[in-house]
């Protein structure tokens, strides 16, 4: 994967768990706030895990995309570490781009394609990319293009292996794995 990177100012809107918290019913809250107990968490509607879904099965490359959605931050964790509470609410697909069965070049259309949908508090909140029948990990140039392209502390890399129906989350610069139960389907956010 390969990406220019172009120094700018960044578009990003950090709400607070309490803003998050209060959008919320009051069962989802509770779900919520016990699932923060086990540390970091990633919220990703159902209708945009199916797009992505839909996306990496329709080719046989890889294919990839951006992630746009929210950041709550979060009180300390038990670990002492400070904490995010991400909502991956849309999928942009790259449709320009250049790829095999184990490599992917997005085209910077899909950045355009992504700034449209940063309104109302959204903002790029990762990326995803299929490893097809390869199994889920991020690879040296996965790590790379994290650290330079998503830096920030909750920043996602998802990988999908579409055929074998596996997925691995990882955050911030350092391509940290996110644990699969820290990864939780909601309806909408």
């Amino acid at each position: 994967m390969t990406m220019k990177w172009n120094e700018t100012a960044p578009d990003v809107i950090v709400l607070s768990a309490h803003e998050f918290l209060g959008s919320l019913d009051w069962v989802t809250s509770l779900a919520v706030l016990h699932n923060r107990t086990l540390g970091r968490t990633v919220f990703i509607r159902r209708d945009c895990r199916r797009a992505i879904a839909e996306h990496l099965s329709s080719g046989l490359g890889e294919l990839g995309g951006l992630l746009v959605g929210r950041v709550y931050s979060a009180p300390l964790h038990r670990d002492g570490a400070y904490n995010w509470i991400t909502i991956v609410e849309r999928s942009i697909a790259s449709r320009e781009f250049d790829s095999s069965s184990v490599s992917l070049r997005m085209g910077t259309e899909v950045w355009g394609q992504a700034r449209s949908h940063l309104e109302q508090g959204n903002m790029i909140v990762g990326w995803y990319h299929s490893h097809p029948n390869l199994g889920v990990f991020f690879s040296g140039t996965d790590r790379r293009t994290q650290a330079a392209f998503f830096r920030s502390p909750y920043s996602l890399g998802l990988v999908i292996d579409p055929i074998r129906k596996e997925e691995m989350c990882f955050f911030g610069p350092e391509s940290n794995e996110l644990p699969g139960d820290a990864i939780v389907t909601i309806e909408a956010a």
